[in-house]
């Protein structure tokens, strides 16, 4: 049973009004014995039995109306399960436990300002708790139970996540519209960092009346912090013995101008660097170390800022640099090496130049090619083939689909309808006419170069390499390339180099390949580092990706586990980093695989948006009055509801008729 107006059930002593009455004012009678009426004892005694039964009878009914009266006033409600009609109002409180937050709240200071939340809530109020970092989490769904919503406080925690406001606002919203409550409203407690809210989209509101209320915990002054913002590794590469850059870029967040600030860098347990940096107050600065990764496998690798400042989780970015030993690659070719197969043989020749190169290269005819070699690659070229066996292509679909890559360099001997029905779903293109440059014309060259793409990046780098010098007699027209990613053209516009995503894996075409009657590639400084590129870019898609970021769920094998930076197993159901460090994956089935973990680097940023703004966008515009209307009118929809009030008042007027018609029948005296 639930009272709208409880403190009318005060006037229930009211009841014992009539009692009081009636004995104040009862009749005193003094017996006088007369010997002449002694023969009318006997009926006199029968009347004034009636008359006290009918005395106490009025006197309860009266005790009832009473009762009844203070009863109508309170309002009771009653709902058809026992239980309310419905909640007051219905409160979600969304809580912000993402990185940004250690700046500006601990844990236990965090879980204080919910508790001043959950005490302000009004009896009859139901409450839901949401925490979110860049994926919200439902704590608590709705429920008026005051100790659940404090036992939830204990599992409130600040994180190491990213921030996405709109995402758990949203997830607030989504509550409320299950919720039958007219009053409603989302408190949200955060430091309303900018790139929390960047995500906005603009194309939801909360509901109509629903009131959004901020609780900004950011501090008067934000502590001082020097953050890594920044940085880059390499994760996946192959053993070549050629130097590698690992770079971070440093902020000062402070109003102060730091000097000579040490960061150091340290691979596989090993410091290989040190360098100090001048941070004037509100500024950055890039550091930059270099290191030849000669261990096959895992590299752990740390960058440090030796600071002891108030935020220390941004003060470290962790990688790891897994190293390929030598990428196993098979050329098919339409005879052996040689002049009677001049693309496979520049291929080869330039994929396998000495003993020290990165690549081990198979040639084999394409006629006698197995499914074994082709499984036993992480690469296959397919050099001027038209045609492979079932067994072949299949084996190159799983190489495809286990990440692997495929080069395609159609040349003379391929047949473009051929090509099409033997490569079909998985090249990037169809082949349809070789274009012929005329001799009385310039060749054609390569324009139009992708130099933001793995292939080609390296090239953008002083005396790495001029494609001005590349020129082309012949090449491929081809057709369905819509999917496709066109790396590179040709001067009249046409694809001249195109990748597409095919399963895990990347298959690639040339439409120009390396031969001397279709351009003069073979005779160019570039050529090697270009299919170098190349075949480290489709080489690489088969490692593991080993950089995450907290909140990421890590891949887990059949039969593996995986152990956190704290020596603690992850559940196997959900391994999902929780914080930065690396990530150990061990089994009995599972390859040892090293994850590194980061925080995300916006997190460090101070920047902080308007609460005023965030109101602005999610809250319904509201006319003068409209959610007082709201609030007061969930007693008139109660009553509407349940209508119990009427009942009572109803019972209480055939009382008092009852009342009336005895009272009036029974005399006084």
């Amino acid at each position: 049973m639930n009272f709208v107006n409880p403190y009318f059930l005060i006037a229930l002593g009211a009841g014992a009004l009539p009692i009081v009455i009636h004995l104040l004012t009862r009749d005193r009678v003094r017996k006088v014995a007369f010997s002449s009426l002694r023969f009318f004892a006997q009926s006199s005694r029968t009347v004034l039995r009636r008359k006290r039964f009918a005395e106490m009878v009025l006197i309860a009914l009266r005790v009832l109306a009473c009762l009844l009266l203070a009863f109508i006033f309170a309002r009771p409600l009653f709902s058809t399960d026992g239980g309310t009609t419905g909640p007051e109002s219905a409160t979600v409180i969304v809580i912000d436990t993402s990185a940004s937050m250690t700046r500006s709240v601990d844990t236990e200071g965090l879980q204080m300002a919910y508790l001043d939340v959950i005490d302000d809530l009004r009896g009859g109020a139901q409450a839901a708790v949401i925490t979110f970092d860049a994926t919200p989490r439902i704590l608590q769904p709705l429920t008026g139970d005051q100790a659940k919503l404090r036992t939830v406080a204990g599992d409130i925690r600040v994180g190491h996540g990213g921030t996405d406001i709109a995402a758990a606002v949203e997830k607030a919203r989504q509550l409320l519209a299950a919720s039958d409550a007219l009053a409603q409203r989302v408190v949200l407690i955060s430091d309303f960092q900018r790139t929390g809210w960047q995500r906005f989209n603009g194309t939801w509101r909360l509901p109509p009346g629903a009131e959004l209320i901020v609780r900004d915990v950011k501090p008067d002054r934000a502590p001082d912090n020097l953050a890594i913002v920044e940085a880059q590794a390499p994760q996946s590469i192959i053993l070549d013995r050629q130097p590698r850059y690992i770079t971070a870029r440093i902020a000062n967040d402070t109003e102060q101008d730091q000097q000579n600030v040490e960061v150091t860098c340290e691979v596989s347990g090993e410091q290989i660097g040190t360098q100090r940096v001048q941070l004037p107050a509100g500024k950055t600065a890039t550091v930059r170390f270099t290191h030849v990764f000669t261990k096959a496998g895992d590299n752990r690798g740390v960058v440090r800022i030796a600071a002891d400042d108030a935020v220390q989780h941004d003060n470290a970015y962790y990688f790891n640099a897994r190293v390929i030993p030598r990428i196993p690659i098979v050329v098919l070719g339409n005879a052996a090496q040689g002049r009677s197969n001049p693309v496979g043989f520049f291929a080869a020749a330039a994929l396998a130049p000495s003993d020290r190169s990165p690549f081990v290269v198979k040639p084999v005819i394409a006629s006698q090619a197995t499914a074994a070699q082709i499984d036993a690659a992480s690469v296959v070229v397919v050099a001027d083939v038209s045609s492979l066996s079932a067994d072949v292509v299949s084996a190159i679909k799983r190489l495809l689909s286990r990440g692997g890559g495929l080069l395609l360099m159609p040349a003379d001997r391929t047949d473009a309808d051929t090509f099409a029905r033997t490569f079909a779903g998985i090249t990037p293109c169809k082949l349809r006419r070789v274009i012929n440059q005329p001799i009385r014309q310039n060749a054609a060259g390569l324009t139009q170069i992708d130099y933001t793409h793995p292939v080609f990046e390296l090239f953008l780098r002083p005396h790495h390499g001029d494609f001005s010098s590349v020129q082309v007699r012949r090449y491929w027209e081809v057709s369905d390339s819509q999917l496709s990613n066109v790396l590179a053209r040709f001067d009249d516009g046409r694809p001249a180099i195109l990748e597409r995503a095919i399963d895990s894996g990347i298959s690639m075409i040339w439409l120009t390949p390396a031969h001397p009657n279709w351009n003069n590639l073979p005779e160019r400084a570039i050529y090697l580092p270009l299919l170098h590129q190349c075949i480290r870019r489709l080489a690489v898609r088969t490692e593991k990706q080993t950089a995450y970021l907290v909140g990421d769920t890590l891949p887990l094998e059949v039969d593996g586990t995986i152990v956190g930076p704290d020596d603690v197993e992850l559940a196997s159901a959900r391994s999902v980093a929780q914080a930065p460090g690396f990530y150990q994956m061990t089994g009995e089935n599972a390859e040892p695989f090293v994850f590194a973990v980061n925080q995300p680097f916006e997190e460090s940023q101070s920047d902080a948006v308007d609460a005023e703004e965030i109101i602005a966008a999610l809250e319904q515009p509201t006319q003068p009055g409209q959610r007082e209307v709201v609030t007061a009118g969930f007693a008139g929809r109660a009553l509407d509801d349940q209508g119990l009030w009427l009942y009572v008042l109803g019972a209480l007027l055939v009382l008092l008729a009852g009342e009336l018609l005895l009272g009036n029948r029974t005399v006084r005296h």
